[in-house]
C-alpha cells in the first residue's frame, strides 16, 4: 500500500496529469451539450479526452516501470510487488480523473428522461474508461520494466497509435474477419466511427463481452510476462515460461474471435446485392402471411404462406431467407416436405402437387445481430431490443426484393412495446410480455422495439427515439420530408414515420423509415 501511494503521487505531480486533466476537462466540457440527448454520443464526440488519458497514463506508467527508485525498492524488493503497486496507483489516478466527465454528465443530462437506457449507456462508458486506462497502465508499465532506456516512450507511441488506428478503422480490411479483428485491438469502443443507435445504444450481448474479454486477457498476458521476468531466475526458465503464456495467450484469444465470427453478420444492401439475382419462382406468388413470432435474445418463427399457383414450371419452391436462420421444419398443405439450403435460398420439393393454392408452413429460429461496415448495430434481437429491417436480411421467406404487396396477420410475443409499419390492431400486456397483433396488407415486414415513443404531428404518426425531443423531431422531419430527399414519392400519400438507426430513407406503402444523425 506504501508503494502504492508513493506512485500515486508520482503520476499525479507529473506534468503529463496535469495535461490529462486540461485535456479530459475541455473535451468534456465542450461536448455536454449532446448529454440532453444521449450519453452514447457524449462518449463517441468526447473519445479525444480518453485517447488523452491513456497516452498519458501509458507515458508515466512506463516512466515508472522503468526507473529505479531506491528507497522504494529497498522496502520492498520484489520487482513484481512494485509493478502491480504502479497497476493499483494507475487504477486510483484512472478514478480521479473518471470524476471529471462523471460531474459533466450527471450535471448535464436530461433526467426526466432517465430509464434503463441511460443507465446502459453510462455503464458502457464507465467500462470503456477503464478497460482503456488499465490496459495502458499495464502496457506502459510492462514496456518499462522490460526496457530502462529512453526509447521506451518511442515504442510505447508506436503501440498506441497502432491501437488508435484500429479504433478508428484506419487498419479495416473489407472482410468479417478483420472487422472483428480491428474491433478486438480496440482498446476504447469498436464504434468511434459509427452513428449512434438512439433507440437501442448500447446492447449487452456476447460480442460485446467478448470484446471486452480480449481487453482483460492481453491485460493478464502483460502481467504474466512482467512476472516470468522479475521471478524466474534462469533465461532457459524464463524463455520457456514466456512460450507457454504465449502459446495459451494466442489459443484463448483465437477461441475469442472463433466464437464472434458466427455471432456478428455484416450487412450487404441486399436491394443492390441481391435484385440481380435470379430466383426460379415462375408459376406461384404469395397471397399472404400468417405469423406466430417470439422474439426474446433469438428469434422463433412459425411462418404459414399462402400461394396461388398456376402451372408450376419445376416441382419446387424457392425463398429466401436469411443463412443466419436454422430452418426446423417444413410442411406443404400439412404434410412433411423436403427441403435444402443454398446460400440465402430455401428450396422445397412439392412432389407434383397440382393444387391452385398452396399452404407452406416453415418454422425456424436463429440468433439476429447485424452491422453495417462502420460497425453500427442495425439489425438485431434481445430481451428489450430489436430491429427487423426487411431491406437489410431476408429475416422471413420472401420470393424477392420486389415482392408484391400481400396479406399478413402478425402474432409476437415479446417483453417490450412493438412498433411496425403494419396497423397494430390489439396489444395485451402481462407481467412478463407483450402479446401484440399487426394485421394489413403491405409490401413488407418491419417490426422494432426499444426505446421509442410516438406522437402526431401533421396527419403523421411518428414513431421515434425517446431521448431525442418532440421539437427536434418535428424540426427534422419538417426538413426532410420533401421531393429534395424523396423526389419520385407521393409525400401525401404518407400516413407514418418510423426514425431507426437502420432505416436509410425506405418507403414500404405508407410508411418512410428515415435515419437521423
Amino acid at each position: 500500500m506504501k508503494t502504492s501511494r508513493f506512485y500515486f503521487k508520482v503520476y499525479v505531480k507529473n506534468i503529463v496529469f496535469l495535461l490529462m486533466v486540461i485535456a479530459v476537462s475541455f473535451f468534456c466540457y465542450y461536448h455536454k451539450e449532446v448529454l440532453e440527448m444521449s450519453i452514447s454520443l457524449f462518449t463517441r464526440l468526447s473519445s479525444y479526452s480518453l485517447y488523452c488519458t491513456t497516452i498519458g497514463m501509458m507515458i508515466i506508467s512506463t516512466y515508472i516501470g522503468g526507473n529505479k527508485y531506491e528507497i522504494i525498492e529497498t522496502i520492498v524488493p520484489n520487482k513484481n510487488k512494485l509493478f502491480l503497486s504502479n497497476i493499483l496507483a494507475g487504477i486510483k489516478v484512472s478514478t480521479l480523473l473518471f470524476a471529471i466527465p462523471c460531474i459533466i454528465i450527471f450535471s448535464h443530462i436530461n433526467y426526466i428522461g432517465v430509464n434503463v437506457y441511460t443507465i446502459r449507456e453510462f455503464f458502457n462508458y464507465a467500462i470503456i474508461w477503464y478497460c482503456a486506462n488499465i490496459f495502458a497502465v499495464v502496457l506502459g508499465g510492462t514496456v518499462g520494466v522490460f526496457i530502462d532506456k529512453f526509447y521506451r516512450y518511442i515504442i510505447c507511441i508506436i503501440i498506441y497509435l497502432f491501437l488508435i488506428g484500429s479504433s478508428m478503422r484506419l487498419l479495416y480490411l473489407p472482410s468479417k474477419f478483420s472487422t472483428i479483428f480491428s474491433g478486438f485491438l480496440s482498446i476504447f469502443t469498436d464504434k468511434v466511427t459509427a452513428p449512434v443507435n438512439y433507440a437501442s445504444p448500447i446492447l449487452f450481448n456476447r460480442i460485446y463481452l467478448l470484446d471486452k474479454l480480449f481487453i482483460i486477457f492481453n491485460i493478464l498476458f502483460m502481467i504474466t510476462l512482467v512476472y516470468v521476468k522479475t521471478n524466474i531466475k534462469t533465461n532457459k526458465n524464463k524463455y520457456r515460461y514466456y512460450t507457454g503464456a504465449l502459446v495459451v495467450f494466442l489459443i484463448i484469444q483465437s477461441s475469442m474471435i472463433y466464437m464472434t465470427y458466427p455471432l456478428l453478420n455484416i450487412a450487404n444492401d441486399p436491394i443492390s446485392e441481391v435484385e440481380n439475382k435470379n430466383i426460379q419462382h415462375a408459376g406461384y406468388s404469395i397471397k399472404g402471411y400468417s405469423m406466430n413470432i417470439d422474439v426474446f435474445n433469438k428469434l422463433n418463427n412459425k411462418c404459414s404462406i399462402n400461394l396461388t399457383t398456376n402451372n408450376l414450371e419445376k416441382n419446387q419452391l424457392e425463398f429466401f431467407l436469411s443463412e443466419i436462420f436454422k430452418v426446423d421444419k417444413v410442411f406443404i398443405n400439412g404434410n412433411k416436405a423436403k427441403y435444402s439450403r443454398v446460400n440465402d435460398k430455401i428450396i422445397i420439393e412439392t412432389n407434383n402437387i397440382e393444387d391452385s393454392e398452396l399452404i407452406v408452413d416453415i418454422e425456424y429460429s436463429g440468433k439476429v445481430y447485424v452491422e453495417s461496415f462502420n460497425r453500427a448495430h442495425v439489425l438485431y434481437t434481445s430481451n428489450r431490443d430489436i430491429s427487423l429491417l426487411d431491406n437489410i436480411i431476408y429475416w422471413y421467406p420472401t420470393l424477392d426484393n420486389n415482392q408484391k404487396s400481400s396479406n399478413f396477420q402478425i402474432d409476437v410475443k415479446s417483453k417490450s412495446k412493438i412498433y411496425s409499419n403494419l396497423p397494430k390492431i390489439k396489444e395485451d400486456k402481462n407481467e412478463s410480455y407483450y402479446y401484440t397483433r399487426l394485421k394489413g396488407e403491405g409490401s413488407g415486414l418491419n417490426i422494432l422495439s426499444g426505446n421509442y415513443t410516438t406522437m402526431n404531428y401533421e396527419n403523421l404518426e411518428i414513431v421515434y427515439p425517446k431521448c431525442i425531443s418532440e421539437s427536434n423531431i418535428k424540426i427534422w422531419v419538417d426538413e426532410h420530408l420533401n421531393q429534395d430527399f424523396y423526389p419520385t414519392l407521393d409525400i401525401s400519400r404518407i400516413n407514418k414515420i418510423i426514425i431507426s438507426s437502420g432505416g436509410n430513407g425506405i418507403v414500404i406503402d405508407e410508411t418512410i423509415f428515415m435515419p437521423i444523425y
